[in-house]
């Protein structure tokens, strides 16, 4: 028997339940219910739960004609998603390869930026030797030894705090590979004043 799919609900209750459309055997006739209430339900006999077909009556059965318009359709299917599923595949492997490959306009339809990088960005303050130890504020509560010892490793490290616009020096040369007819880009970090991008 083919049972169909039925879900009762008794507001009074608060009870919800139903079975799924499925095929019963008459050698086993049983039917699977689920609840979907929160508590236990009683179903007292008698009580219809759905309505049964006979399966060689009610489903389709198969025929050449519908054989045939089924391909067809799967075959247009088929057909439309075709373009979608290509894919391209790239790898990079050096940076030789990398240099090789065209430049292209990553903001297609704008107008190309002018100037240099970081043309946006607020110039960095500036600490003087004064400033910094009237800035520093090191423990009270430390005895004069360690106040000292704290100081002393302050002034032996001041190149790491950019006193006076001191920011260090490092004896090494990096060359960084660029595609060639790359141009620099200045891009404001904020859509915001000077002012405001400092706060940020």
């Amino acid at each position: 028997m083919l049972i169909d799919r039925r879900i009762h609900n008794v507001e009074t209750l608060g009870q919800i339940y139903g079975c799924a459309e499925t095929l019963v055997s008459s050698d086993n006739p049983k039917l699977h219910i689920t609840n979907f209430s929160t508590e236990p339900i009683l179903i007292n006999q008698g009580t219809v739960l759905s309505t049964a077909h006979t399966p060689s009556s009610t489903l389709d059965k198969s025929s050449p004609i519908k054989l045939q318009t089924l391909e067809a359709q799967v075959k247009t299917i088929q057909a439309l998603l075709h373009p979608v599923t290509q894919y391209h595949h790239s790898e990079i492997k050096t940076i030789d390869d990398l240099s090789k490959r065209p430049v292209e306009n990553d903001r297609p339809g704008e107008p190309e930026v002018e100037g240099g990088p970081k043309t946006a960005e607020v110039p960095p303050t500036e600490t003087n030797l004064e400033e910094f130890w009237q800035n520093i504020d090191i423990n009270e509560e430390l005895d004069s030894i360690k106040i000292n010892s704290l100081k002393n490793i302050l002034q032996r490290n001041l190149n790491a705090f950019s006193i006076n616009g001191n920011l260090g020096n490092y004896e090494q040369h990096v060359e960084i590979p660029l595609v060639p007819g790359t141009k620099p880009i200045s891009i404001p970090p904020f859509n915001a004043s000077p002012e405001k991008r400092a706060i940020i």
